[in-house]
């Protein structure tokens, strides 16, 4: 694969840079969806996250790929993030279960369908802003909107999803703010805490800005997730549970 000049391996390494956003292990049952329809889905990570991703298959036969990040510290910990969530994604389209080896999570709540539009914003502007911010996948489906209500899914790594929870709560809090503040009770701190997390993710965010992406993709392909039970079990969070109770 053609090296990208936007991606420079030249030049002190970042001493923040560890190395632990620089691989993800991926089931090979996983590849397929992660590579998308002729790459596309690749791209896409890649013009979100302006890291270049590469697949690794020399471990096939053990069962998994490697998708290898290049790119500054901020550019790869985001497509290592989306990487995770599309993998998660994967996972729970296919019914197999989660690889414990990979630090993914996924959680749902349900989502009165008065706030959905709120969520997503203009053309689904809203929710992939949040998408790119805290590295996830977020699917929205509404197949049950005749009943009241949309279920918000959220997949991505630990650390990704609750600052995805703590961005969805803000632009939620600005219309209406005991949801917001039902959808992170279980925060330290509660809805401040979040609130002042997705601050810190927008100067965060802003400051990788500095460095453009090389691609210019379109977000996911849907923002819908097929009606399908969670393939994987994931801890039930108690301060989710009451959202139903809003319908």
């Amino acid at each position: 694969r053609p090296h990208h000049s936007g991606y420079s391996s030249l030049g002190p390494r970042d001493p923040a840079d560890d190395g632990r956003w620089d691989v993800v292990k991926i089931p090979n049952a996983c590849v397929g969806w992660l590579k998308g329809r002729q790459g596309a889905m690749i791209r896409d990570i890649e013009g979100r996250s302006g890291c270049q991703v590469d697949i690794d298959q020399t471990h096939k036969d053990l069962g998994y790929n490697t998708a290898r990040m290049r790119g500054g510290t901020a550019q790869k910990r985001t497509a290592h993030g989306l990487v995770i969530a599309e993998v998660m994604k994967a996972l729970e389209q296919s019914g197999g279960s989660t690889d414990p080896n990979l630090p993914g999570i996924k959680v749902e709540f349900q989502l009165d369908t008065q706030y959905v539009g709120w969520v997503k914003g203009p053309r689904g502007k809203v929710v992939q802003d949040i998408q790119v911010k805290s590295a996830t996948r977020i699917d929205v489906d509404q197949n049950s909107r005749n009943m009241g209500f949309a279920t918000v899914k959220i997949f991505g790594t630990p650390e990704g999803v609750r600052l995805a929870r703590a961005l969805v709560a803000t632009e939620l809090a600005k219309i209406t703010p005991e949801l917001a503040t039902q959808l992170v009770a279980d925060f330290p701190g509660g809805l401040e805490a979040a609130q002042q997390e997705s601050r810190s993710a927008g100067h965060a965010n802003a400051c990788a800005s500095a460095y453009p992406p090389v691609f210019s993709q379109p977000a996911l392909p849907s923002m819908h997730a097929q009606s399908n039970a969670g393939a994987f079990g994931q801890p039930d969070l108690s301060g989710l549970a009451a959202l139903t109770n809003m319908l």
